[in-house]
């Protein structure tokens, strides 16, 4: 059940202040695209977490970075590096709130 200990780190102490969400569209839904895509993306190190999404688009990666000039390096990268569709981004102005705790209540029935 447990995969990993972390220590969770001041990302601004690191001088990594700007976390983008990037959604992504494929431009084709085979299995080859596919590995291809998660391939490159897991290789790059700015890419925290990958999910693959329903509805509009087909992935959604959080990325974290120094600043605009850092993402726009990361952009030309993801973007030279496979065909996609459409990348569009959104820019978190502030973490109002973060947890690595799960929601268990409920999941376990109450002995008493």
């Amino acid at each position: 059940m447990i995969r990993a200990r972390v220590a969770l780190l001041d990302l601004d102490a690191f001088g990594l202040s700007l976390t983008a969400f990037v959604m992504v569209e494929a431009v084709e839904h085979t299995a080859e695209w596919r590995a291809e895509f998660l391939s490159i993306v897991e290789a790059l190190e700015p890419v925290r977490d990958i999910h693959r999404l329903a509805g509009s688009h087909d992935f959604m990666l959080r990325v974290v970075v120094a600043d605009m000039p850092a993402l726009d390096a990361f952009y030309e990268t993801l973007t030279s590096s496979i065909r996609l569709r459409s990348v569009s981004s959104v820019f978190a102005l502030e973490q109002v709130k973060a947890s690595t705790a799960l929601p268990f209540s409920g999941l376990f029935p109450n002995p008493n």
